[in-house]
């Protein structure tokens, strides 16, 4: 069922770009009740360096996204046949199985990069039959694995950086970046036939982070929530548990540092009936073991909502991504 959101994701996002691309659209004139080869076999229609795609519709417009569409399944369903993607998060080390919640943001970045790729595609052919439209979608390989190599670039140069900085969440983000490349690398091979090689490998990234992890570094964690909501106490821990620290609760008092932290919210005037807005606002600040202050982050967002449970589920992709990028910077490390 996520393959399947995923793909439909894409089609509809290259179908929606594809208003404002330069697409080749011809149209073909048979004799009457002739099809063009092309729509029962699409492949004799392309080049080596190219992957076709028909789609039918009532319209020519809608013949047009049900190409784009068709393409974006078999883009994706030959990338995984044929190269065995492995969308879980696992790896061994020195018999060291070393997981983490990377899937779910690997395969987010990976959905933005295809989208991009795909917004290549162009329209060569179309053809008004009898009682619908057919359209070709072609896309251009070269193109599209000089698009992906750019990114694997991009990402290399954020991988290195994050490995050279060796704080535990800058690791924890190399080895992110370290999955995204390895995705788009499948991805650059089936378009190209060849794989960039990596400047990182994984195992260095891996045994970088059990050196942190063999320190035992304990953090106790103490935050209040809005109604009795536990949603952020627990993205807080499992952020501190990828970035290989020993999490305590309670009162212990042998933590080397302490996060102490609250989500607040401030009810605001709305005038639409049926919704109510609220600001929340999170506050977060590390102490080392002396309880003295070493750092603190501040974040609000404004959101509405049926009630309060519906405003406090709008503001959490907002909150879940300032921990995901400052959470870091409480200077634990």
């Amino acid at each position: 069922m996520r393959s399947m959101v995923f793909i439909f994701s894409v089609a509809v996002l290259i179908s929606i770009s594809s208003c404002g691309s330069q697409s080749k659209k011809k149209k073909v004139a048979l004799k009457p009740g002739e099809r063009p080869e092309w729509i029962f076999e699409p492949g004799k229609a392309c080049k080596s360096y190219e992957l076709c795609a028909v789609g039918e519709a009532a319209g020519s417009l809608g013949a047009d996204v049900a190409a784009r569409k068709n393409l974006a399944k078999i883009f994706e369903t030959k990338v995984s046949s044929e190269l065995n993607i492995n969308t879980t998060s696992s790896s061994t080390v020195k018999e060291e199985v070393v997981t983490g919640r990377v899937d779910e943001d690997v395969q987010e970045k990976i959905r933005e990069q295809t989208d991009q790729v795909l917004r290549g595609v162009q329209i060569n052919e179309i053809f008004e039959g009898k009682d619908s439209f057919f359209a070709l979608a072609v896309l251009n390989k070269k193109q599209a694995a000089k698009r992906i190599a750019s990114e694997i670039e991009a990402v290399d140069t954020e991988m290195r950086a994050y490995l050279n900085d060796g704080r535990r969440s800058s690791l924890n983000k190399a080895l992110k970046k370290y999955y995204l490349r390895n995705n788009l690398n499948e991805r650059h091979q089936f378009l190209s036939g060849r794989r960039i090689s990596s400047p990182v490998s994984l195992r260095t990234i891996l045994n970088k982070k059990r050196k942190k992890r063999e320190l035992g570094t304990t953090v106790k964690v103490k935050f209040s929530e809005v109604g009795g909501i536990s949603e952020v106490n627990h993205l807080i821990i499992s952020h501190l548990l990828e970035n290989d620290f020993k999490v305590v609760t309670g009162d212990n008092r042998n933590s080397k540092f302490s996060i102490l932290g609250s989500l607040k919210k401030e009810q605001q005037h709305m005038n639409v009936k049926g919704f109510k807005r609220y600001k929340f606002f999170l506050q977060l600040k590390s102490q080392n073991k002396n309880g003295e202050k070493i750092g603190a982050l501040d974040f609000d967002t404004v959101q509405t909502g049926r009630n309060l449970q519906h405003a406090y589920e709008n503001a959490m992709p907002e909150i879940r991504q300032f921990l995901d990028d400052k959470l870091g910077e409480l200077n634990i490390d």
